[in-house]
């Protein structure tokens, strides 16, 4: 026995239904809301999601990332990864030590006086 049209139409609109709902369902499962957000303490106060992650291997590639840089020469500021569905601080960012602007004076010694160096270190260059 053969499917009327009207039949194939129904099952069509039921298999196209079908379909939309399980392409929603996997959007709705694949877009997680984001879980953890990055805090960062910047001109005297903190400043709450600067940046936001969806699991814990985001998180740990972005402090691998912050420490590159820090190992670069780059200044990091402080931070902190707050866990957002237990509120609670997951990772903390410790900020850079402070580099210096200007190199100081050289010392009385080296000013200007000749033979000065053999004071400071030993004789080791100097003639004997």
């Amino acid at each position: 026995m053969s499917q009327t049209k009207a039949q194939r139409k129904k099952q069509q609109k039921k298999k196209a239904r079908q379909q939309r709902a399980r392409k929603n369902l996997n959007i709705q499962r694949g877009s997680t809301p984001n879980r953890y957000r990055l805090d960062v303490f910047y001109d005297g106060g903190w400043r709450l999601g600067v940046k936001y992650f969806n699991t814990m291997t985001a998180v740990n590639a972005h402090c691998e990332k912050t420490e590159q840089q820090r190992r670069d020469g780059i200044e990091i500021i402080a931070g902190k990864i707050i866990d957002t569905k237990e509120g609670r601080v997951a990772k903390e960012i410790e900020a850079s030590p402070p580099k210096v602007k200007e190199k100081g004076g050289l010392p009385d010694v080296l000013e200007g006086k000749q033979g000065a160096s053999k004071g400071i270190l030993g004789g080791l260059f100097g003639k004997k």
